[in-house]
């Protein structure tokens, strides 16, 4: 068996993995909550981790199966209302031929069954995902939707939240925005940062579904690279 075949066995499993909820709890940044076994391969690391967070998780190795299996997943649960923003987004849906909602009027963002949206950095060791800040305000206006759906690519993978934070800080000019939004453990955690951690507002969600792309080989397939 290969090492890449390795991995995504070891991805699968963790999938299929039947987990005891918990409950809601703000994450301690600083706790060295998870153990960074050297035999582990961070796409690992985060698929164990997210699914302990309840997370439903899916695998594709490119953009095409991804898509295809995101169509299926959407049909199969019945969703019908969802909210895109993205334009990235926007033109994968048409693609594959999902419809969405995109007007941002009252009713759209009020009656909306899940929203799609993309992530800055997937963070590994406690299994979080952290969104653009371009996303804080459709958190807000879309917080009766049940399911926030996330397209996420293997490159936005770090350790851990130190990690994401400089990953952050880098892409915004070397100043952290003043709001992050951290997806974990079936809610959405808005922390508001002047400038370190001060406060946070909880934004409950039901489920929280990634599907992560394997964008190594994958040309012109991650669009904030």
């Amino acid at each position: 068996m290969t090492s890449r075949e390795n991995i995504l066995g070891r991805i699968r499993e963790a999938q299929e993995a039947s987990v005891p909820k918990a409950k809601m709890h703000k994450p301690d940044f600083m706790a060295d909550i998870y153990v960074n076994s050297p035999e582990n391969h961070i796409e690992v690391i985060f698929a164990e981790n997210f699914k302990k967070n309840r997370g439903i998780f899916f695998y594709a190795e490119d953009v095409e199966i991804g898509l295809y299996t995101l169509k299926s997943f959407l049909e199969k649960q019945q969703i019908e209302k969802i909210f895109v923003e993205d334009g990235y987004l926007r033109v994968l849906c048409k693609v594959a031929g999902i419809e969405y909602q995109s007007p941002e009027t009252e009713e759209v963002l009020t009656t909306s069954d899940a929203v799609l949206s993309m992530c800055d950095v997937l963070i590994a060791r406690t299994g979080g995902i952290l969104l653009a800040p371009t996303y804080t305000a459709t958190l807000q206006k879309t917080s009766s939707a049940q399911k926030h759906i996330v397209w996420a690519f293997t490159s936005q993978l770090v350790y851990d939240t130190q990690s994401a934070l400089l990953v952050s800080k880098e892409k915004y000019e070397h100043r952290l925005p003043p709001l992050l939004t951290l997806l974990h453990e079936g809610h959405s955690s808005l922390y508001l940062l002047n400038p370190v951690l001060s406060d946070t507002t909880v934004y409950p969600r039901q489920e929280i579904i990634l599907f992560l792309i394997d964008d190594i080989r994958e040309e012109f397939s991650n669009p904030s690279q």
